[in-house]
């Protein structure tokens, strides 16, 4: 049993990425491409039954969320056990919080300097299309 062991739930920051992506991926399928939109990311914290990522988007109206059978795999927390028992003082389980969130923190700001690319991509295109071109002003 790993709460008797002593190790990290999430033994490393590659642990946790991998987590977190499977967990972006299985909301993105949930609940569709917009729901990070609805993250604090300033209060964001796994290890948090408030400020986690489910509770967030429970408490902003996505009651119908249906939860993975094994939410550990997808980044949401580091199993029911450890949840359940989270108020003692285990470093090993809040070590492995702060990964998971770190982890979904850097997905979140990945996906948006992405969308910012894109709103940018999709300006300059605006932009260029309004503007004649040099051809058809000679003609």
């Amino acid at each position: 049993m790993q709460l008797l062991s002593f190790k990290d739930p999430v033994k490393d920051d590659d642990v946790a990425l991998s987590r977190a992506r499977a967990g972006m991926a299985y909301l993105d399928k949930k609940l569709g491409a917009d729901w990070d939109r609805k993250i604090d990311l300033d209060r964001l914290d796994i290890g948090s039954p408030r400020y986690c990522v489910l509770s967030q988007l429970i408490c902003r109206g996505h009651w119908s969320l249906l939860f993975p059978a094994n939410p550990v795999d997808f980044g949401f927390s580091c199993g029911e056990l450890l949840d359940a028992l989270f108020w003692l003082p285990m470093p090993h389980v809040k070590r492995s919080y702060r990964r998971l969130t770190a982890a979904w923190r850097l997905l979140f700001l990945k996906r948006q300097g992405e969308r910012e690319l894109q709103v940018a991509k999709s300006r300059t295109s605006e932009v260029e299309r309004a503007q004649p071109s040099t051809v058809s002003q000679a003609v």
